[in-house]
């Protein structure tokens, strides 16, 4: 019947089942009522007369000769086909269904490993997928309260099943799932690690200012790491270099531009206190060398340089952190005021700049995206 060599599934054809399923290659013999419980879409096809082979929602594949037959489900040459589903997702999906209450505790219990977190993720895409509406709450829930016991990195969450994590809360439109793999790219991101797939999971997962933050860390990591990144895409590609040439340009102005802000009550003279507020935004923005030595506005004597802070001259997150501690410390620190000719004229509007800094910091982290514009 098929051009593919089918066989029956060890674990889940069982001669006493009354409904064969394809999930090709492999044969699923089980029981109807099994499948016809929790809301899901089989209930409604089994109830329906001369049961059609496709799952109703599954794309029809015309050059298939599975669709000459009547499939009906009764037997090895009628199956019901399930399409875009592998054996190992629905063998999972089974495993849950035909579960005894010991296999449940296990999968619910404390130190998970990295097959259950397996188990859980496909159970959850294939019980979204068929609507089994309590299993698939059961299996979020789960998988959650097993992420959020996990250390921030090794083997039981890897690279590979954070990914497949992602995709299925994508999916599925987890959102509580979605959160908690997206803080999750966040410290990876930091870390600069798994950079490769953070870039491609994070347009997948979102939000936009996350997928900003994955380009601008591999920017950050040069040439030479995008060419040995296998899983980099010429459109990637292109759109690292359109953030490196506008950031470049963004950081440039940087020194020169200050957030603007509104001038407190009891500010005595506006015209002052905006230029002591552009000499102390310089000051704070020297230019540093790849090498981390300060090479404009102060030499040696740069701020960056004497608090010994080493940032890549296009890391605009990086920096713009760095402007919010030293703005917030001046009041507080006569040394860093001296530096940066004086401090604030009016000491009133030293909140109403902090405030100006931290929103411009915001605002540039989640519009960060927008550097990397893909160019047409």
């Amino acid at each position: 019947m098929s051009l593919v060599a089918l066989s029956r599934d060890k674990q889940y054809y069982f001669p006493e089942g009354n409904v064969v399923l394809l999930v090709s290659p492999m044969l699923f013999k089980v029981h109807r009522h099994i499948l016809a419980r929790d809301g899901s879409i089989f209930e409604n096809m089994f109830t329906l007369d001369g049961i059609a082979g496709n799952v109703p929602g599954s794309p029809e594949n015309s050059n298939s000769q599975l669709n000459v037959f009547q499939q009906d489900g009764s037997d090895d040459e009628s199956p019901i086909v399930l399409q875009g589903d592998t054996p190992s997702d629905f063998r999972c999906l089974l495993q849950c269904l035909y579960a005894l209450p010991q296999d449940i505790a296990h999968w619910m219990s404390f130190g998970a490993n990295s097959s259950d977190l397996g188990l859980l993720t496909s159970v959850l895409m294939m019980a979204h997928k068929y609507h089994f509406v309590t299993t698939e709450s059961w299996a979020s829930r789960t998988l959650l309260e097993h992420i959020h016991d996990l250390p921030p990195s090794g083997r039981i969450l890897s690279e590979h099943m954070l990914v497949r994590i992602s995709e299925v809360a994508t999916k599925s439109s987890d959102e509580a799932l979605l959160a908690v793999v997206r803080t999750r790219w966040r410290r990876l991101i930091a870390e600069n690690r798994h950079l490769g797939p953070a870039l491609t999971t994070t347009e997948l997962v979102g939000p936009r200012s996350l997928q900003g933050l994955a380009y601008l860390a591999v920017l950050l990591q040069g040439r030479s790491f995008w060419n040995a990144e296998p899983s980099l895409t010429r459109e990637h590609r292109i759109r690292l270099l359109s953030g490196f040439h506008n950031l470049t340009h963004f950081c440039a102005a940087l020194p020169d531009t200050p957030p603007p802000f509104a001038h407190r009550a009891g500010c005595a003279d506006a015209r002052k206190c905006e230029e002591s507020w552009a000499r102390i935004w310089r000051g704070v923005f020297v230019d540093l060398g790849s090498d981390g030595q300060a090479v404009r506005g102060g030499g040696e004597g740069g701020l960056e340089a004497r608090m010994q802070v080493r940032h890549h001259h296009l890391d605009v997150v990086g920096r713009l952190m760095m402007a919010i501690s030293i703005v917030n410390v001046i009041p507080a620190t006569p040394d860093l005021a001296e530096i940066l000719g004086g401090g604030f004229a009016s000491t009133v509007c030293e909140g109403a700049a902090m405030d100006a800094v931290v929103a411009f910091s915001r605002k540039t982290q989640d519009e960060l995206m927008d550097f990397f514009e893909d160019v047409v």
